[in-house]
């Protein structure tokens, strides 16, 4: 794989990221108790995510979303996307710091690419469980 491929797929994966992570931030603000996260860009600044106040927020909503009276198959689902998107962030941000050996770090693509697999296929189930229509 050559910089320009590696380029191109990982701003494709990077998209999926931040797409998923619109998905989990709807599927915790319709829980009964709704949670909310907080924006994952922010516009007026033209900034990416402060990592440790995203991370932070992220482990509140987990442990939020633990105290919550929920069918506890949803309640693992939607952790499980979360911790998933976790993982698949941290590697975003190595493939992105390593972009000058994309031959050595293209294994980054694929584990990006199979954790939006499985984090697609959590909120999707999540979303059944809660009966809704995305």
């Amino acid at each position: 794989m050559n910089a320009e491929e590696y380029e191109e797929r990982l701003e494709g994966l990077i998209e999926m990221v931040v797409d998923l992570y619109g998905i989990i931030g709807k599927l915790f603000g319709l829980l009964p108790i709704p949670i909310s996260l907080p924006a994952l860009w922010d516009d007026d600044r033209d900034e990416g995510p402060d990592v440790a106040t995203l991370i932070g927020a992220l482990t509140r909503a987990r442990a939020m979303l633990m105290d919550l009276p929920l069918d506890p198959r949803l309640t693992a689902l939607l952790n499980l996307a979360v911790v998933e998107w976790l993982g698949a962030f941290d590697m975003c941000a190595l493939a992105d710091a390593n972009r000058t050996s994309p031959e050595a770090d293209a294994y980054r693509l694929e584990v990006i690419w199979l954790a939006t697999g499985r984090i697609t296929s959590l909120t999707e189930l999540a979303r059944d469980q809660l009966h809704l229509d995305l």
